[in-house]
């Protein structure tokens, strides 16, 4: 299917939703949540806790250079160490998008 997947974020003092390009798989990888999290967590404790709207845009950017290796090797495992690049500096970024203040 053609579209759009993405992630979710509400804090304290806002809602975001970034978005990216859904990549098919026949068979899909088995371990994107749990790297995504992993992501997730590096980037927010690497910038000191100050932004997680920032540790979404990079963790979600990572994860979609490695999943994009992985779709072009054409295996379930995921392709980490031969899309390592991505996870410091992915050639594609996607942004969040605010949506709403919190109430």
């Amino acid at each position: 299917p053609e579209g759009d997947t993405g992630f979710f974020l509400s804090d304290s003092s806002s809602c975001h939703v970034l978005k990216t390009p859904f990549l098919a798989f026949s068979k899909a990888p088995k371990g994107a949540g749990d790297l995504f999290s992993a992501l997730f967590l590096g980037n927010y404790l690497l910038g000191a806790r100050k932004s997680p709207v920032a540790a979404l845009e990079a963790a979600a950017s990572s994860l979609y250079g490695i999943l994009e290796a992985t779709q072009a090797r054409g295996k379930v495992e995921l392709a980490i160490v031969a899309a390592q690049d991505s996870i410091s500096g992915p050639v594609k970024r996607f942004k969040a998008r605010r949506l709403m203040p919190r109430i």
